[in-house]
């Protein structure tokens, strides 16, 4: 948890960061996905996650699949790291969101029909 907590600093220091698309997380096979919008760290050091009704959530690590949480937000804070520290690779990494959307709206759309 940490990391997320330094990657997080290092990219915006205590302010919010948002997420263009939402981090979704099953906790459990039998729950609805987890969306997280946004992070961000307080300033005591605690990790706190945006879901889709704007509440913020504290995430403690030692409660219920938090380690899920963090791991999957790990993941993606590390995208943006990445992306942030070579500026030229921004544009490659909006690129493979925008492809990646654009197949998950083909798949919907083949589903539906």
């Amino acid at each position: 948890m940490q990391d997320c907590v330094d990657i997080i600093k290092d990219l915006v220091g205590h302010e919010y960061l948002y997420f263009d698309t939402a981090l979704e997380i099953r906790t459990s096979p039998h729950v609805f996905l987890f969306q997280a919008w946004g992070v961000c760290v307080s300033t005591t050091e605690e990790l706190y996650v945006m879901d889709g009704n704007q509440q913020w959530h504290k995430v403690e690590p030692d409660v219920g699949n938090a380690n899920l949480v963090i791991g999957s937000l790990y993941q993606r804070l590390k995208i943006y790291q990445q992306a942030h520290s070579h500026p030229k690779e921004e544009h490659q990494c909006t690129r493979l969101i925008l492809l990646r959307n654009y197949f998950e709206m083909k798949v919907l759309k083949h589903t539906y029909n």
